[in-house]
């Protein structure tokens, strides 16, 4: 048996059904609650309280214990042992007042525990806070399914751009590779030009997967922190970028850094983009010269990377960390993805931190970033 619902359905805070065999009762809580706008449903026993929240999905059970058929502590366990109907809060209403009556109602399953005759106010106010925390539940499981199947998406995506992209991509680039390294006499002036393009080419698309797949990587996966020394990450980049620094001349002092907790592979990472930021925009009237330093902030640790090169705009100084966004003055003939930076906006928040960038006072700029500090260890 149902009840009929209120005519401004639109305005309804929620469904409520109200187990009791006895039908004076049910009315008179239906009289309680008439001001709140809700859909209120009826049941005689626990058999038929079963049948309806199976077929309605109630926001809210108000329920009698003894009943007719099946009981409500009864009706309540089996509630319960529904995966699909578990979620739905249960109100025990009953004259039963002992703190026996009470655990086995708790036991069965139910939230909470209301003893005849009910308070008004008290009964309306218990409806409302259960009805309001029903909902915010049933918004956190959307939103938890909602990430769910993106992070499958991002998986799936992150396969296809290893397995179906990356694969031929390094057989393009390596074969142009030994093209030009090897026979590159064969070629007139126009067709090493060709090859030397098809080389580039291959490189920056190699650059932008490798961006595109740590981002979805990013989304789909959970990270694990470890104890970190960015000087370390440092001195190792700037051995594998030896190449690099030893043709533009650049310099790279590596000031005083704390240990940190966060991800190897993205603090590595990000440390590599902002080189790489560094060495792409330098100033071509003089070798680069790169500073990276930390200082404690209270619970923060505040990083700067200092650079004396072209420098961003200042309008542009936020947009750059933004997807597909490059800096207006970048060199010409030298390639950006506009995802660099944003990856390493994404590091840094996914580390509870912030990235901003200023401009240094005489030539070039400092991209700042503040990562969590480990609690101070307390002095003797």
């Amino acid at each position: 048996m149902t009840s009929d619902p209120p005519s401004s359905s639109s305005q309804q805070s929620g469904t409520v059904l109200v187990v009791d065999d006895e039908a004076t009762n049910r009315a008179l809580i239906r009289a309680i609650l008439r001001r709140t706008p809700l859909k209120i449903l009826e049941a005689a026993d626990g058999l038929e309280a079963i049948e309806i929240a199976a077929r309605e999905f109630p926001d809210l059970i108000l329920m009698d214990v003894m009943m007719p058929r099946m009981d409500g502590l009864q009706a309540t366990a089996h509630l319960k042992a529904n995966p699909a109907l578990r979620h739905i809060p249960i109100v025990i209403v009953t004259a039963l007042d002992s703190k026996a009556d009470r655990h086995r109602g708790l036991e069965a399953g139910a939230e909470d525990f209301l003893t005849k005759p009910v308070d008004h106010v008290e009964l309306s106010l218990r409806v409302e806070n259960f009805l309001r925390l029903k909902k915010a539940n049933d918004e956190l499981d959307r939103q938890r399914e909602i990430n769910e199947f993106g992070a499958r998406q991002m998986r799936q995506l992150s396969h296809f751009i290893s397995h179906e992209i990356q694969a031929p991509l390094r057989q393009i680039e390596g074969f142009a590779t030994l093209l030009k390294r090897h026979n590159a006499d064969k070629f007139d002036a126009k067709g090493r030009d060709y090859l030397a393009r098809v080389v580039q080419l291959a490189e920056r698309l190699r650059n932008l997967t490798q961006d595109v797949l740590a981002m979805t990587r990013m989304d789909a996966d959970a990270i694990s922190v470890v104890m970190i020394e960015p000087a370390s990450l440092l001195l190792e980049i700037k051995l594998e970028r030896s190449e690099a620094l030893h043709q533009s001349g650049a310099i790279l002092d590596i000031g005083a850094l704390p240990k940190i907790l966060g991800n190897e592979t993205l603090i590595r990472q990000l440390l590599i983009n902002l080189l790489d930021n560094a060495l792409k925009y330098a100033d071509p009237a003089r070798p680069p010269h790169l500073q990276v330093r930390a200082r404690r902030e209270g619970s923060i640790w505040h990083f700067e990377f200092e650079d004396n090169g072209l420098g961003i705009p200042a309008q542009a100084h936020k947009r750059v960390f933004e997807m597909f966004e490059v800096s207006p003055n970048r060199p010409s003939g030298v390639p950006g993805t506009g995802i660099g930076l944003a990856l390493c906006r994404k590091i840094v928040e996914t580390h509870q931190g912030s990235i901003w960038i200023t401009d240094n006072p005489v030539d070039g700029l400092t991209v700042h970033f503040t990562l969590p500090a480990l609690p101070e260890e307390p002095r003797p």
